[in-house]
């Protein structure tokens, strides 16, 4: 056996996500980029212009680089290798975590990492020990052993008990058994007084959605949760709240049951208000949000009650309050998914399979996306590991151009009546157009039969014709989507131990030990411009959500006057934020009517080598940019919808 292998072979251990991240290479990869990269000498990094860009990448230089990248280690790097791989492995923790297990290598930079960051400074050292250990989803034998290794080396005063560090609850959980499963109700008071005390100023009048969601738990298990979830209306930094779980290996046997004690609570509620630290809170239920296995639960008449509990709950309109098209279920995943069944679906052998041609491959390959989509986008190989962002991403920011001249131009054609009214209804600044939506979708809808076939139109596609009315009632799509609640649903199915083992117990407890975490963190609420510098790269901070850096990717925006921005650099001038950047002598329109939603098209041949200078109120919002032509320097941009205020 090589010194190679043996050494490799001693990364072993008993963690179990770690032994996925080795069988699947990740791990190895990563080590011996980072190696490569601490070989490699130290330049400055400028940012420059991408027709520039473009040239550097096909230097002889570059492509020495590739196939130094592409040399086995030497046996005198090993020992490197193998302690770097150590390192990297310390960093994972326990956590069987799947975002541990993603095939992608690259991920996209957060502009978060340091404001984003507790404060430790300001926190105690027991609050800062439960802070590492809850966020990390430690073990109670790892957090003993550092409570140990603490207490012997420190003259910290910390517990010696996991459960203590922890805060657990010692007391019983008030679970009731409901049918062949178990029903544990945490509370609206509960989760709303929780939250609120962390703010200095709170909505009045206090509107909340509720979520109603099935979630099959992890490691093969039968047993799946139906969770109640609440959201605070209009406060999208706030977390989505677990009101009640229900766990068992079939839907909840009565509807009665499951959603009596939470529409008792909403009614003492809206009667007797919600009174945190003598500040009395108006509430009141807005809607309730559900995937379709949900809703027909919801919908369902209680065989023993004769009628839905729901209909009980003050000042909500059963018939008009449960939403029934989600940005999430019928569009992202949904419409958007069954269009690409049709297109590039096919029987390959004795299975079905995407069909992509290559040309949509090198297409979505050549795109890079703000840091505010949280992610790059996966290759169109991996379609079948594509999350709902990444069809969100997709749809609204490159499938105009990526699917350019791929379909059929009456397919196309058809096409972009979906992607104008979904842009169209997902931004508030596009209220004067959604009546201008509502007809587009329901050209959509109307033509879908005579062009894929009576079989192809689904309820989603019907569906789609309800999306105005729930815009005109309750706002634009990402008011009332179900992501804000699927993330906290992957929370709970992550923190759990085991799925089979007193499950329920489990996530009732971790909810609790969460939220007696006292947490300060860096960041402080937004009030002005903030300029930030680290060698070349600037990066500013316009507005709460709205941040621009000029890499290349980060760099573009909107002005009030709809002029195209190249962001460059920043400067304080009396107190003041002035923005300097570059701007296209020309702007061109990427089909009919696209200025109306700004998207324009330009080729980098004309931007300005003059820079100008801008406040930052004159900017209207960031731009994605798509490479439309790479050889021709030709861009399309799309608005980044969430920060078009």
């Amino acid at each position: 056996m090589s010194d190679m292998h043996r050494k490799l072979d001693a990364l072993s251990g008993k963690n179990r996500a770690l032994q996925r991240v080795r069988k699947s290479g990740i791990l190895y990869r990563g080590a011996a980029r980072l190696l490569l990269a601490d070989r490699m000498p130290q330049e400055t990094v400028n940012v420059v212009p991408a027709s520039e860009l473009q040239v550097s990448s096909s230097s002889p230089q570059s492509s020495n680089a590739v196939q130094n990248q592409n040399e086995s280690p030497s046996s005198s790097d090993l020992d490197i290798l193998f302690q770097d791989t150590q390192d990297y492995e310390m960093d994972l923790g326990d956590s069987d975590n799947s975002a541990l297990l993603d095939e992608s290598d690259e991920e996209m930079s957060s502009d978060t990492d340091e404001d984003d960051e507790p404060d430790f400074a300001r926190m105690s050292n027991e609050d800062c020990v439960r802070y590492w250990a809850l966020a990390g989803n430690e073990s109670n034998a790892s957090i003993k052993m550092i409570l140990r290794i603490l207490r012997a080396k420190t003259n910290f005063n910390l517990p010696t008990d996991p459960i203590k560090i922890l805060r657990t609850q010692r007391h019983p959980m008030r679970i009731h058994q409901l049918g062949n499963g178990k029903l544990w109700y945490h509370g609206i008071r509960r989760c709303l007084t929780v939250e609120l005390r962390k703010h200095k100023t709170c909505p009045q009048p206090l509107l909340f959605d509720l979520s109603i969601n099935r979630l099959p738990l992890r490691n093969r298990s039968k047993r799946q949760f139906w969770s109640i979830l609440l959201k605070i209306v209009d406060q999208p930094n706030w977390p989505a709240m677990v009101v009640a779980i229900y766990s068992g290996t079939a839907t909840p046997v009565s509807s009665e049951a499951f959603f009596r004690p939470m529409v008792d609570e909403i009614k003492e509620l809206y009667v007797a208000k919600l009174v945190i630290d003598r500040t009395r809170f108006v509430v009141s239920l807005r809607a309730i949000i559900a995937d379709m296995a949900a809703r027909a639960f919801i919908e369902a008449v209680d065989s023993q009650a004769g009628t839905s509990p729901l209909i009980d709950i003050p000042n909500f309109d059963f018939y008009k309050d449960v939403i029934t098209v989600d940005g999430l279920y019928q569009v992202d995943t949904g419409v958007t998914i069954e269009l690409f069944d049709i297109w590039f679906r096919d029987v390959v052998g004795k299975e079905e399979a995407w069909i992509l041609p290559a040309e949509i491959l090198n297409r979505l390959e050549q795109q890079k996306f703000p840091v505010e989509t949280k992610h790059k986008l996966r290759s169109f190989e991996d379609l079948s590991l594509w999350k709902s962002t990444d069809w969100q991403t997709f749809l609204l920011y490159a499938s105009p151009v990526v699917l350019k001249g791929l379909l059929t131009e009456e397919k196309y054609k058809h096409f972009m009546l979906y992607f104008c009214a979904i842009t169209i209804l997902s931004s508030k600044q596009h209220k004067h157009l959604w009546e201008k939506a509502n007809q587009k979708l329901r050209q959509f809808v109307g033509t879908f039969a005579k062009i894929y076939g009576t079989n192809a139109v689904t309820s989603n596609v019907h569906s789609l014709t309800n999306l105005y009315k729930q815009a005109v009632r309750f706002g634009c799509i990402g008011d009332y989507s179900s992501y804000s609640f699927v993330k906290k649903l992957d929370f709970l199915n992550n923190y759990l131990q085991s799925a089979n083992y007193r499950g329920l117990e489990q996530a009732g407890r971790r909810i609790q030990e969460f939220e007696s975490l006292n947490v300060n963190y860096k960041r402080q609420p937004f009030s002005e411009p903030v300029c930030k510098g680290k060698g070349q790269t600037v990066t500013l901070h316009v507005r709460q959500g709205l941040m621009l850096r000029n890499d290349n990717v980060n760099d573009w925006l909107i002005t009030q006057e709809n002029e195209v921005f190249k962001f460059v650099s920043a400067r304080n001038c009396n107190g003041q934020v002035k923005i300097r950047g570059k701007l296209f002598s020309h702007i061109y329109e990427v089909f009919d009517s696209s200025s109306e939603i700004l998207i324009f098209s330009a080729k980098m041949s004309e931007l300005s080598s003059e820079e100008y200078e801008l406040k930052c109120s004159d900017v209207k919002c960031k731009l994605v940019k798509v490479i439309d032509d790479i050889e021709e320097q030709n861009f399309v941009f799309f608005p980044l919808l969430s920060t078009l205020l």
